[in-house]
Parts: C-alpha cells; structure tokens; sequence
C-alpha cells in the first residue's frame, strides 16, 4: 500500500539571515507537519532562535521562502503571522510587567474576557503556579511568568507553536503538566517545534528530530 506524505502546514526554505559578517543561517529548510512534535537541538549560537525568530515574522530573512497551508508568505511581521496561526512561547517571556496577566492575554487575543483567561491559564498550569488573572506579571514567580507566556500564545487557537526552552524554569510536576497539554495538542493537530538542549525531553517528545550547527540542519 503506497503512503502518502503529510502535507505540511508550514515550509521554510534556503532561509538565509546574516548579521553583519556573521552568518546566523545559511540556506535553511525547515518543514513543520501538523500532530507532529519536531525537535530542533544544537548549541548555542547555532541559529536555533534566529530561525524561531524568522518563523515568527519577528525578524527578516536575508533571502528564502516561508509557506504557510501551501501560499506564501510575501512580508511576514509579528502580526500578520500570529493571525494566520503561528505562537511563540520565547525562552525569555516577552510580557509587559506593568500589566495584569488578563491584559497580557488581551494583547493576544482581545476578544479574550476574565473567564476565559483563568480556564486558559487552568488549562496550562499546575495549581502550584495558577495565579488570579487581575494579579499584575510584576508580581509574578519566573515560572508563572513563563506560564503566562504559554497561555498567550494558545489564546490564538495557533495551528503552529513555537516552544523556545519551555522547561527551563519549571519544576518536575510542572514540566509533566506541560507534557500532557503538548500531548493534547498534538492530538488537536496542531504542530509543534520543541527547541530544548535537554536531549532526555528531545527523545520523549518528538517525532522528527532536527539538529542544527553553525547554521545549518
């Protein structure tokens, strides 16, 4: 019996991203299939977040091509690829600690209400790291500020989502708990790039592995 290929949902293709005489990526592809956890490992200084950061519309490829559900993407920015369906949770959550945990979400996802959030951040985190969504993220732990993170980027129902080192801050009952949402979403169909140096993580999760080294796969 002939089997067929997935068709992706995401296609990035001779990605190239320099900065200033260093070449940060060099003629990347990068295929991102839905229900699939794909891993992406190397060093730092590889081009893991530069390629994240790509993906994301956060920075500019020098050259190369990104399709997303087979169109392509002529001018991607932070906005336009959020709407489309791709979330970031970035190793260094991106919040503004002046606001309330709610009013983070919002910027995400505006239509989002007070209910909603706390089911969100329910939905993502243990009891131990749950907090009211009125309390302000400068009065949040790291974890929760990385919980926070991860709420927002699901409040906008992605199809593809970015995880840059999502268990640094984590502790053991934590990082389950975030296993077990990874394992519901990929069931959901939804795509999954895992960026960790924890290869014990790498080899539970995923179903492609992708290494990179000096900007290259």
């Amino acid at each position: 019996m002939r089997v067929t290929a997935p068709v992706p949902v995401m296609d990035l293709h001779r990605v190239h991203k320099s900065f200033g005489p260093v070449q940060a990526l060099r003629g990347v592809d990068l295929v991102i299939v839905p229900g699939e956890v794909h891993a992406i490992v190397g060093e730092n200084g590889a081009g893991k977040s530069t390629l994240i950061g790509i993906a994301a519309g956060v920075l500019a490829a020098d050259s190369g091509s990104i399709q997303f559900d087979n169109r392509p993407i002529r001018a991607p920015d932070a906005k336009s690829m959020r709407e489309i369906g791709v979330s970031v949770v970035y190793q260094h959550p991106a919040l503004a600690t002046d606001l309330t945990v709610l009013e983070n979400l919002q910027l995400a996802a505006p239509a989002l209400d007070a209910d909603g959030a706390a089911a969100l951040i329910e939905r993502v985190a243990t009891p131990q790291l749950r907090m009211p969504v009125r309390s302000r993220v400068a009065e949040l732990s790291l974890a929760q500020r990385h919980i926070v993170e991860l709420a927002r980027a699901l409040a906008t129902n992605p199809k593809v989502l970015f995880l840059d080192e999502p268990t640094e801050p984590l502790q053991h009952a934590d990082v389950r708990k975030l296993f077990e949402l990874i394992a519901e979403l990929k069931r959901a169909g939804i795509a999954i790039v895992y960026v960790s140096h924890r290869l014990h993580e790498v080899d539970e999760l995923a179903d492609r592995i992708s290494v990179m080294r000096d900007g290259e796969i």
